[in-house]
């Protein structure tokens, strides 16, 4: 996990559920999914979803992470196109 991100979800306002979802929604790019990873009842898991991303530091935190997520692909794809474009 980038520093940036083990930084940001050391806010002691975050509850470890909260935690969980971020870490679940950077795996999975999906709310509901990430709601029930987290430990929110399935019957809820959208609804919570949706207010978690609605909170500025859980929203920050994952901007963030999505950031670096697309940054590290971009790289990748620039490597690969570079391999590939020698043969």
């Amino acid at each position: 996990m980038p520093v940036e991100i083990a930084e940001m979800l050391g806010d002691p306002k975050l509850t470890q559920k909260q935690r969980r979802f971020v870490l679940a929604y950077l795996k999975f790019l999906n709310g509901s999914k990430a709601a029930r990873v987290a430990g929110y009842s399935v019957k809820c898991a959208h609804q919570q979803a949706y207010e978690n991303q609605g909170k500025p530091k859980i929203k920050q935190i994952i901007d963030k992470g999505i950031e670096l997520r697309y940054t590290v692909f971009a790289v990748d794809a620039a490597v690969i196109d570079d391999v590939g474009g020698k043969t």
